[in-house]
């Protein structure tokens, strides 16, 4: 999480609430950290977390090249928060992300 610690907060708006995100996405982790200013959500993972998640969701991630892509389009959805979208359950928060070119391969 280190890494998070320089970085510029970014906000989206959800139900009258403001979130506030933190990203690192590298080759082959990234750190995620969203806050509404009361509560903390944290997530972290490596290459083996990201190709478990990947798989998840029918996505096979073969080669160091294809995880660096996926991380690399992921990192692009939370540069900008027109493209992300937050939902909130049970004291959890997940991101929706919308982009053309999410499911196309490379």
């Amino acid at each position: 999480m280190d890494a998070l610690l320089p970085l510029r907060w970014r906000s989206i708006e959800k139900d009258n609430v403001t979130y506030y995100i933190k990203h690192h996405f590298g080759d082959s982790q990234y750190s995620i950290v969203v806050t509404d200013l009361r509560r903390v959500w944290s997530t972290k993972a490596y290459k083996d977390d990201v190709s478990e998640l990947a798989a998840s969701y029918s996505i096979v991630l073969e080669t160091d090249a294809q995880m660096k892509s996926l991380l690399g389009r992921l990192k692009l959805f939370f540069q900008n928060p027109a493209q992300c979208e937050l939902g909130t359950s049970r004291n959890k928060v997940k991101s929706v992300l919308y982009h053309k070119y999410m499911y196309t391969k490379s």
